[in-house]
C-alpha cells in the first residue's frame, strides 16, 4: 500500500471515529446534567421536609394563641378576685376601726 493509501485509510478512520467522540463529549455532559438534577431533586425533598416542619410549627403558634388567651382571661378572672378580697379586707379594717373606737367611746 502506498503512503497516499494509508493516509486516506488513517483519515478514514478519523472521520469514523468523530461520532464515537462526539457521542463521549454529550455523555459527559449528560453525566453533568444528571447530577444537577439529582441535586435539585434533594433540595426539592429538603424544601418539602421543611415545609411540613413549618406547617407543624404554625399549627404551635395558633395553639400558643389559644393558650396565651385563656391565660389572660384567667389572669383578668383571678385580678378581678383579688380586687373583690382587696375591698373586703379594706371593709374588715374599716368595721374594726369603727368597732374599737365604739369600745373606746363607751369606756371612757
Amino acid at each position: 500500500m502506498t503512503l497516499a493509501g494509508k493516509l486516506l485509510d488513517i483519515e478514514a478512520t478519523v472521520k469514523a471515529a468523530q461520532p464515537v467522540s462526539d457521542a463521549l463529549v454529550q455523555c459527559g455532559r449528560l453525566k453533568e446534567h444528571l447530577k444537577a438534577r439529582w441535586a435539585a431533586e434533594q433540595r426539592l425533598i429538603e424544601y418539602a421536609s421543611a415545609s411540613t416542619a413549618l406547617a407543624n410549627l404554625a399549627g404551635l403558634g395558633q395553639l400558643a394563641d389559644e393558650q396565651i388567651d385563656q391565660l389572660r382571661k384567667e389572669n383578668d378572672r383571678l385580678t378581678h378576685k383579688l380586687e373583690i378580697a382587696n375591698d373586703c379586707l379594706e371593709l374588715q379594717k374599716k368595721a374594726l376601726s369603727m368597732l374599737d373606737r365604739f369600745r373606746n367611746g363607751n369606756d371612757a
